[in-house]
């Protein structure tokens, strides 16, 4: 077997999703892991698939080709290693956090929270931010989930959270995803 990982982005519409399937489907592959996401009116989805062995990355972007034109999506495939596509256990010695973030609209809060977290080795893996209103003022709220090595736990993230909370005036809240 192959393995592909495959990204799809454009305008929102009914059927984005199964079309993609119905291809894959029809070239006898098999997902494996997905995620999709709708930013306003931008549709983002990932799929992580297996292929039988004669079916190569060139084939699959000819048969994604003509979806792609006729509903102008990007569509980009890459071929994935063994060693990539293994699902892997999570570490269960590390720590699971999520991190509610809530703060009034401001420029670069993104990018001092990930730089504070990259800094420090925590991986970010999954993120999701959005704005909305509260009367006439813009309020960002963001969502993450992060892991920390085993040795360090929340104390450790509250003190590299500090200075960006001291910086920027940041709400954060954490809770442990328990495993």
């Amino acid at each position: 077997m192959k393995h592909f990982a495959i990204t799809v982005l454009g305008k929102d519409r009914p059927g984005i999703i199964s079309g993609v399937c119905e291809i894959l489907y029809t070239l006898d592959c098999n997902l494996a892991d997905s995620n999709s996401a709708l930013l306003r009116n931008e549709f983002a989805m990932i799929f992580i698939f297996s292929a039988p062995d004669q079916i190569t990355l060139e084939k699959i972007a000819c048969v994604l080709q003509p979806m792609s034109k006729v509903s102008n999506l990007s569509i980009f495939i890459r071929a994935l290693g063994d060693e990539e596509f293994i699902c892997k256990p999570e570490d269960i010695s590390n720590n699971y956090y999520r991190l509610s973030i809530k703060s009034a609209d401001c420029k670069g809060l993104v990018y001092c929270i990930s730089k504070a977290l990259a800094d420090a080795g925590i991986n970010i893996r999954n993120l999701r931010s959005y704005l909305q209103s509260r009367g006439t003022v813009p309020y960002y709220n963001m969502e993450m989930e992060v892991e920390i090595f085993s040795k360090l736990g929340k104390k450790y993230l509250e003190e590299i959270l500090r200075s960006v909370l001291d910086e920027t005036g940041v709400d954060i809240s954490i809770t442990e995803i328990l495993k």
